[in-house]
C-alpha cells in the first residue's frame, strides 16, 4: 500500500555566501582568519604620547619663564618711572630674560644653590617613588614631566659652555686694562655717557631701543633722544623711607 512504500526524500541544505571582513589585527587567508598582533598591552608606555606631552610641558614652562622675565621688566620700569607703553619687548626677549634671570637667582650664592638643588632633588625622588608604583598612566605622565623640564631647559646649556667662560675670560682682559690681578676681579661696574642737547651725562643705561635711551644720573632719569639728543623727560627719584 501507498503508506507502506519506502518513500525518498531528498534536502538540499544551501548555505548563504560567507564573507568575512579583516580588521587591522586580523589576516583572511583561505577563508580563515588570523589574527597577527594581540591587544595594546595597558601596561606598556608609548613614547609617542610621552614626546608630545613632554612637548605641552616644556611650552608651559617656557610660558612660565616669558611671564617671569616680563615680570622682572616691569618692576623696572615701574621702578624708575617708564611707562609700559613706551617699551615693547619681544617673546624671545622676554625668554632670554626669563631664563638669564632664573639662572642668576640660582647661582646668586652658595646657600641658593644648596636649597635649589635640595628641593629639585626631593620633588624628584618623591615624584619617582610615588608615581612610578601606579599605573601606566601615571607612569606617562612622570615621563612626560620629566622630558617636558628637560627639553625646556636645554636652552641654558649654551649659557654655561658658551656665556660664563667667555666672561671669565673677559673678566682678565678687564683686569689687565683695570691694573689688578685676574684673579681678585669678580666684575666691573659701568658708568655709561649719553651725549644729549645739554651735553654729556653720564649714568647707568636703564634700558636703550632704536628711539630713546633711559639714563640713570644723579637720582634723574634721563629720557634721550637718539636721534637728536634731545632729552623729552626727566623723572626725579625720591627716596620713600619705611
Amino acid at each position: 500500500m501507498f503508506w507502506r512504500r519506502n518513500k525518498k526524500f531528498q534536502v538540499e541544505v544551501i548555505n548563504p555566501r560567507l564573507v568575512l571582513e579583516a580588521s587591522p589585527a586580523l589576516e583572511v587567508s583561505g577563508g580563515s582568519a588570523r589574527r597577527l598582533s594581540q591587544e595594546v598591552n595597558p601596561e606598556k608606555l608609548s613614547l609617542d604620547v610621552s614626546l608630545k606631552l613632554a612637548a605641552v610641558v616644556a611650552a608651559m614652562v617656557n610660558a612660565c619663564l616669558i611671564v617671569f622675565g616680563y615680570m622682572r621688566y616691569l618692576a623696572l620700569l615701574e621702578l624708575f618711572g617708564i611707562e609700559r607703553s613706551e617699551v615693547s619687548f619681544s617673546i624671545a626677549d622676554l625668554l632670554a630674560y626669563g631664563y638669564g634671570a632664573t639662572i642668576n637667582m640660582v647661582v646668586a650664592s652658595r646657600e641658593a644653590q644648596f636649597v635649589f638643588g635640595g628641593l629639585a632633588g626631593l620633588i624628584a625622588i618623591t615624584l619617582v617613588l610615588l608615581l612610578w608604583q601606579k599605573g601606566a598612566a601615571w607612569k606617562q605622565m612622570l615621563v612626560s614631566w620629566l622630558l617636558g623640564i628637560l627639553i625646556a631647559f636645554l636652552p641654558t646649556v649654551p649659557m654655561y659652555v658658551g656665556y660664563y667662560p667667555a666672561k671669565r675670560s673677559l673678566l682678565a682682559v678687564a683686569a689687565e686694562h683695570l691694573g689688578i690681578e685676574a684673579s681678585n676681579l669678580g666684575g666691573v661696574k659701568k658708568r655709561t655717557e649719553v651725549l644729549t642737547s645739554e651735553g654729556w651725562r653720564q649714568g647707568d643705561v636703564l634700558l636703550a631701543n632704536a628711539e630713546f635711551t633711559y639714563l640713570l644720573a644723579d637720582s634723574v632719569v634721563y629720557k634721550v633722544r637718539l636721534s637728536d639728543g634731545v632729552i623729552v623727560r626727566k623723572t626725579q627719584l625720591i627716596a620713600e623711607l619705611k
